[in-house]
């Protein structure tokens, strides 16, 4: 629903829509499709219950607006040809939004400008926002009721009746039938509970992983193509007892493996980091319980200063609490730190800012000699760009843990 909705509004705009790996990876292998705007995955919804027993729905979304760019120009350039352009079509979107009738409310609004992102070169601004959608559910009859004609209706127009002002209307039972066959008569508007079929017990969580790295070609044993089709992420569990959600960044709708709601915790399952600026403790690695990631603790691998085929190899033969299947993190990787609000999650307080530059496992599109970097200018600023690979930079490690 959202999707299409966002869809409609950024055609209006005269701008192409991507969404999904697929149109991703075509978005950034194709300039000629430039300027464009990029909905981010993956789509998550939040739900409110209300005592009535109706459902309301919002969605924390981030949207990039991307431009061509050129990795030679200057920063006034940049912002020129990309940034200004960005911040007025960011405007026109909110404003669509706010004026779109599927929309109770915009709130949260937030942006980001990037420069020289992808192989494609392109920059730009990330708009994170977030969308209440105007439309209610009842959990048991999905009913909506139309006060301005006095006519109460369900969602696929089967039912249907006219009210007079001030007359009550009394709605008939409903027949629920049960995963065993038998057959409950209940009132309406009454929370009902199914039993589970037989054998099919749920179990598990299913994470939010990051999206799939954009290089399809592998150069090295190792490097991001490479563990894409030797590495995979974990398979999430068919039948789950739920979805990894989050409240807000660092805190998640539903306990974690070891039964609390942190999202970033040591391996005993105590909390790692509580804000952007406040890392509680300092473990040899961090778990990030919402992408299914464990990242390695920072003060390891600061001043590393190695090149990049080393620091793969130091990656590949690094075992920490047990586990070898550590590696250099992804373009992607990195963007799955990004906070609601469009800054950054500090993995330990030093990991971002200080204008360091941290080794990704991708090769530039253009230039095989050189391998894409993760600059961290400041807690809310980055630039992806791209570097020799014979340069001496720092690189943090990453697994793939659930």
């Amino acid at each position: 629903m959202i999707i299409s909705i966002v869809n409609e509004i950024v055609t209006d705009m005269s701008l192409p829509f991507y969404h999904g790996t697929a149109q991703f990876q075509n978005l950034i292998a194709d300039e000629q499709t430039l300027p464009a705007i990029y909905l981010d995955q993956p789509i998550t919804a939040n739900y409110n219950l209300s005592q009535s027993g109706y459902t309301s729905a919002t969605y924390p979304i981030n949207v990039l607006f991307l431009f061509k760019s050129e990795l030679d120009w200057t920063p006034e350039q940049h912002d020129t040809n990309c940034i200004q352009l960005a911040e007025t079509k960011i405007r026109e979107f909110i404003n669509r939004c706010e004026a779109n009738p599927a929309f109770d409310s915009v709130s949260n609004i937030s942006s980001t400008e990037f420069i020289n992102l992808f192989d494609c070169n392109v920059s730009g601004k990330t708009l994170s926002l977030t969308l209440q959608v105007n439309n209610q559910y009842s959990v048991c009859a999905d009913a909506s009721i139309d006060l301005t004609r006095g006519t109460v209706v369900n969602s696929d127009g089967s039912y249907n009746n006219v009210v007079g002002m001030g007359n009550t209307l009394t709605l008939a039972d409903i027949n629920v039938t049960d995963s065993d066959g038998s057959t409950t008569t209940i009132p309406a508007m009454t929370d009902y509970v199914c039993t589970p079929n037989s054998g099919v017990t749920p179990s598990g969580i299913a994470y939010q992983h990051p999206q799939q790295t954009f290089q399809t070609v592998s150069y090295r044993i190792g490097d991001a193509a490479w563990i894409e089709a030797n590495n995979p992420y974990p398979t999430n569990p068919a039948n789950p007892l739920y979805t990894a959600e989050l409240v807000n960044t660092y805190t998640l709708v539903n306990n974690n493996v070891f039964g609390n709601t942190y999202r970033f915790t040591d391996q005993s399952g105590n909390v790692a980091i509580l804000n952007n600026s406040t890392a509680v403790s300092t473990p040899d690695t961090i778990i990030d319980h919402y992408r299914g990631m464990e990242w390695g603790f920072n003060d390891r691998q600061t001043g590393n200063n190695k090149n990049w085929e080393t620091a793969i190899d130091d990656c590949l033969a690094l075992n920490v609490q047990g586990f070898d299947d550590w590696y250099l993190p992804t373009t992607t990787e990195w963007f799955s730190l990004l906070e609601i609000n469009g800054n950054w999650v500090n993995i330990n307080n030093v990991i971002f800012g200080g204008g360091r530059n941290f080794w990704c496992g991708e090769t530039d599109y253009n230039d095989i000699t050189r391998a894409t970097i993760f600059n961290s200018t400041s807690s809310i600023s980055f630039v992806v760009n791209r570097s020799l690979k014979t340069s001496n930079l720092n690189y943090i490690p990453v697994r793939r843990r659930y």
